[in-house]
């Protein structure tokens, strides 16, 4: 199944109420961004370790969410698959320092998902608003 314009749901996590927007990453897709960004308390940027050309992409989208100061992690999914890039190689393809979560995951291990979303959980809890 792929996604048509976006995934929505719900969940409870840690005594928080989180709604899930997904949102694919193309470029037609951009204008759905700017009202999800304004409401977003976290971004989880998922992107696909295995295919280097779509860096600069997720690179526009980090800019899009710095630019509104909202805490966000990474996630780089399919690192059980070969071909896959280092989290080195990500951040510097990405630009991004030291400080910013990136998770190499495989998005089929609910206990990687987890991990994530406490990790932007505990991100927009300690976050500097």
């Amino acid at each position: 199944m792929t996604t048509v314009a976006l995934d929505f749901g719900w969940l409870r996590w840690k005594d928080f109420d989180i709604t899930l927007y997904g949102t694919p990453g193309h470029i037609r897709f951009d204008p759905l961004l700017p009202p999800y960004l304004w409401h977003a308390m976290g971004v989880i940027l998922v992107i696909d370790a295995t295919k280097p050309d779509m860096l600069p992409r997720a690179r526009s989208l980090i800019q899009m969410i710095v630019k509104r100061r909202i805490p966000y992690v990474i996630v780089s999914n399919k690192i059980d698959l070969p071909g896959v890039m280092s989290p080195k190689e990500i951040r510097t393809a990405l630009g991004i320092s030291d400080d910013i979560p990136l998770f190499p995951i495989s998005a089929t291990k609910k206990s990687d998902v987890h991990f994530v979303l406490e990790s932007l959980v505990d991100s927009i809890t300690q976050f500097r608003y």
